[in-house]
């Protein structure tokens, strides 16, 4: 029975992140389809823009290009349903694998810490190529943990470069190879730190710093060169979209996804008892520090935290089962019958929980068409539709709400946009982030008259009042004030809005609940043509 419920916890997991992410649609999926088929049919690597008005015909560099090509393969030969299985698989894999690393066999505890842990982030899993990062984060942390026993670092240009073409997070491969390293020169340093526990000698210290460069060379073997690393770093040194893009924002700020908050107070005095045992050495200490550090700072990281922490909880959960049973003379009392028992309520909890989740996955014929789940997550189905039909097949230039950009530039490859996911962080607009520019087009005088000087004869934006995030929760509620939710949820009209309403030369052509569309009737300054 013991060998079923192990069994069925794992397929637990995985129906959990398939459930969760089949429900959901990533705005940025769009592109992302985009840029493979463009590949895949044109025959050539789309090194050049070819969504955006402000952009166009400029070169960029896609740090998810290897995403896109198979993303656009697998979607037209086995369907987008096959995707989000593979994409649900890496998640959990990197869940079973983690705790694989500091336990010798998956054990009950083990695997339910690591099922808790996967739900306490399902705000966070979605289909797109920023899941794979656990797996790929939980590979190198193999690598590491198995210095100086064996050389594992011959692994680190395979790994790291595989990494680089699917996703931009690669960088955090050497930021945690920078941890490990910083950890162990800690007691080589200073002696009386030392905890007894897989601690690297300067031999090992020497070998980590010489292959993590050969492995940063690797990086640099893909389409675009070292300039892969230029627009990697640019986002560290560009800081308005942290800012002003909800995954990106603290995970103290609205809305507060609670489940990673109540992992982190468990998982934290549990680290500190651990350290205390002398369970943990300085690079596992320095680890789980930074990513607590780094999901507080950014939601989005609260998945990378939650991998992190899993196997501290699961190792904890196993001591204290140890201990109580010891204890307690708790085999004493254990026997068959209770024991059956026992085992029989898991059992039957466990098979209840995959059913439960198992109901909630929606199979996709086509995630274009699924008119429910575009509207669920607060995307403009119906005034794409409408928006697809007006333009047809002529190209103009349209100004955009940036999150909607990314569906924009699927269903309408004709409409050349102004901004999409792609440019969040690095496209620049003179001295300033596009993002930026876009906020002040919204929001500050003068919007309109910029969108007219550069000959835009669409403008495609949410309505007034519609807030494109789910209503609080009752934690939510209780964390914040009325008035502070009012004013996230009934905003007042943009500028932008305004200015379009008194203006003569725009005319409203579609409104619903959540998105209106405006057009300027073409004339010798609202040309067709693609320049800047």
């Amino acid at each position: 029975m013991k060998k079923t419920i192990k069994i069925l916890l794992i397929i637990l997991g995985f129906t959990i992140a398939l459930a969760i992410s089949s429900n959901i649609i990533d705005p940025d999926f769009g592109w992302h389809l985009r840029f493979g088929k463009e590949f895949w049919q044109d025959g050539v690597f789309p090194y050049r823009d070819t969504a955006t008005w402000t952009f166009f015909g400029q070169t960029r560099v896609n740090h998810e290009w290897g995403s896109g090509l198979i993303f656009w393969l697998v979607f037209a030969s086995g369907g987008y349903f096959i995707l989000l299985i593979a994409l649900s698989l890496a998640v959990w894999a990197a869940f079973l694998i983690v705790q694989k690393i500091f336990q010798r066999a998956l054990s009950i505890p083990a695997l339910a810490v690591a099922v808790i842990s996967l739900w306490s982030v399902k705000h966070i899993i979605v289909m797109r190529p920023a899941m794979l990062t656990p797996l790929f984060l939980v590979w190198l942390w193999w690598t590491l943990e198995k210095l100086p026993a064996r050389r594992a670092y011959y692994w680190w240009p395979l790994i790291i470069w595989l990494w680089s073409i699917l996703h931009g997070s690669w960088i955090l491969a050497f930021i945690v190879i920078g941890i490990y390293l910083v950890g162990n020169l800690i007691p080589l340093i200073l002696p009386k730190l030392k905890r007894g526990l897989k601690e690297w000698n300067i031999a090992t210290v020497k070998r980590v710093i010489l292959w993590s460069i050969i492995s940063a060379l690797a990086v640099m073997v893909n389409p675009y060169g070292p300039r892969v690393w230029q627009e990697v770093l640019g986002y560290f040194t560009q800081n308005y979209y942290q800012n002003h893009i909800t995954e990106w924002l603290p995970s103290y700020t609205f809305p507060i996804f609670w489940h990673t908050l109540v992992l982190a107070g468990v998982a934290i005095p549990l680290a500190w008892l651990a350290w205390q045992k002398k369970k943990l050495n300085w690079p596992q200490l320095l680890m789980f520090a930074a990513f607590f550090i780094s999901g507080m700072e950014y939601k989005r990281n609260m998945l990378l935290f939650a991998l992190v922490g899993s196997p501290l909880l699961g190792g904890a959960v196993i001591a204290a089962g140890e201990i109580v049973i010891r204890l307690s003379g708790w085999k004493k009392f254990m026997t068959n019958w209770p024991r059956l028992c026992l085992e029989f309520f898991g059992l039957a909890a466990a098979l209840f929980l995959v059913l439960f989740y198992g109901i909630k996955i929606r199979f996709h014929p086509d995630i274009w068409t699924d008119r429910a789940l575009i509207n669920y997550d607060y995307l403009p189905y119906d005034a794409t539709q409408f928006f697809k039909k007006e333009v047809g097949n002529r190209r103009v230039r349209v100004y955009n709400e940036f999150s909607w950009g990314g569906y924009l530039s699927w269903e309408a490859p004709n409409a050349l946009l102004f901004l999409d996911g792609r440019g969040a962080a690095t496209w620049m607009l003179g001295e300033q982030s596009a993002l930026a520019v876009s906020q002040k087009i919204n929001y500050q005088s003068g919007g309109l008259a910029t969108l007219n000087q550069n000959r835009v004869q669409y403008v495609f934006i949410k309505k007034a009042n519609f807030f494109r995030s789910a209503h609080p929760d009752s934690i939510n509620q209780l964390i914040f004030t009325k008035s502070d939710l009012a004013k996230i949820h009934d905003p007042s009209s943009t500028q932008l809005e305004k200015d379009l309403a008194q203006n003569s030369n725009w005319k409203l052509i579609y409104s619903d609940d959540r998105a209106v569309i405006w057009r300027q009737p073409p004339d010798s300054n609202t040309s067709s043509d693609t320049s800047s």
